[in-house]
């Protein structure tokens, strides 16, 4: 029930914040391509393509930097259950339409900016070294320092992290509540790579660590380190 009424909250307030007293509708304060682009997103949101319609929305506000349109965003985020987003977006809007916006408008982006925390956590992810890239769901959040904050919708989530020099790491996350999450990463430094070159008697076996490499001749990768290497032949002292 409490999602079928923010649902109609989100409905109703998306076409009621265009005639705003004492301010000029959204679509009045457009031209050109931005307009055009704001109107097939209105169109595409009363029809339920809240996908194509968000594309829309920020195509108008890219083409205008208005700060309104981060409204008409938010309310495709909530409808895609991109709650996360939808905050992003919400707060946004305050930020960049500070003094601009009448207090009525404020104090529905608080409501809603409110109602939407209800259905995210905060996780805070730790990660050993620092300067590593953070996706999550396939989606990069950039490069973090050594402490990366980030708003995660309730459910599964896939994290990647990845640094030059350092192996990969991919990771399940389940957030069942909205309690703040602590992730610590450790990234594991990649084996530095040695160039190993072993000529011997043309029927001699090579052996790198146990492990049979071929015989009288290697030329190859190995990991930089200590090893044990062996040669051996039929009737030969190895």
């Amino acid at each position: 029930m409490r999602i079928r009424t923010l649902a109609l909250v989100m409905f109703t307030a998306f076409f009621s914040f265009a005639s705003q007293k004492a301010t000029k509708s959204i679509s009045e304060e457009l031209s050109g391509a931005a307009r055009s682009a704001f109107e097939q997103g209105k169109t595409l949101f009363e029809h339920g393509d809240y996908v194509t319609a968000h594309a829309k929305f920020k195509a108008a506000y890219e083409q205008s930097k208005n700060p309104r349109l981060f409204w008409n965003l938010a309310a495709c985020s909530a409808k895609e259950k991109r709650y996360a987003r939808a905050i992003d977006e919400a707060e946004r809007q305050l930020a960049e339409g500070r003094g601009k916006l009448t207090p009525e408008v404020q104090q529905r982006t608080l409501d809603f900016l409110a109602e939407m925390r209800g259905y995210v956590a905060e996780a805070v992810f730790t990660l050993n070294p620092s300067g590593a890239e953070l996706s999550v769901d396939g989606e990069s959040r950039g490069t973090q320092g050594a402490v990366a904050t980030v708003t995660l919708e309730l459910g599964r989530h896939e994290l990647g992290v990845t640094k030059s020099g350092f192996e990969p790491v991919t990771q399940l996350l389940q957030v069942r509540d909205t309690a703040k999450i602590v992730v610590p990463i450790v990234l594991k430094e990649l084996a530095a790579a040695a160039r190993l070159v072993v000529q011997t008697d043309l029927d001699a076996m090579i052996d790198l660590d146990g492990r049979a490499l071929g015989k009288g001749l290697f030329d190859g990768t190995v990991a930089a380190g200590s090893h044990t290497l062996r040669i051996r032949a039929q009737g030969k002292q190895p």
